[in-house]
């Protein structure tokens, strides 16, 4: 199974990590992007899904901040814009929230653990297990996409 993951934001990460049916995983390409606007969002969709074409694509749900509700709103529109150009392209979408794949991916990282933290942690989990040097908003896309193709009920194609 290929999943495409996302890390929502105005510098977005983007991973394509594949797991097969014998658990073997790959991380096929990774980065991280600015996006200004849908147009740069509706590109990416497009470029990411070309070759090899994501079975799932999966976006992190945002975090509202009570303190902070503008940037949840703003997270949130960026969340819909990214789940509408990859349906509108046939792709199925899936959301899923950090609170969810962090704890279980990351050694030592809970839901009171500070955002800087859990970024880190993403890097150094990215570092040892694909070799790669990567920053972190694909990171956590990277660790996003590894969680949902360990998590997936779908069978491998």
């Amino acid at each position: 199974m290929l999943i495409l993951g996302i890390d929502s934001a105005e510098t977005s990460g983007l991973a394509l990590v594949e797991r097969d049916a014998a658990g073997h995983e790959r991380l096929h390409r990774h980065g991280a992007e600015l996006v200004r606007s849908y147009h740069d969002i509706d590109r990416l969709a497009g470029e990411w899904t070309r070759d090899p074409q994501p079975h799932l694509v999966v976006v992190e749900e945002p975090f509202v901040h009570p303190r902070y509700p503008l940037a949840g709103l703003v997270l949130a529109r960026l969340l819909g814009r990214w789940l509408q150009a990859f349906e509108g392209r046939g792709f199925a979408t899936a959301t899923v929230p950090a609170s969810m794949w962090q704890t279980s991916m990351l050694p030592g990282v809970t839901r009171w653990t500070r955002s800087e933290l859990r970024k880190a942690a993403a890097v150094r989990w990215v570092r040892e297990r694909y070799g790669a040097e990567v920053g972190e908003d694909a990171a956590d896309a990277i660790v996003l996409a590894t969680w949902v193709a360990r998590n997936s009920r779908a069978v491998a194609a």
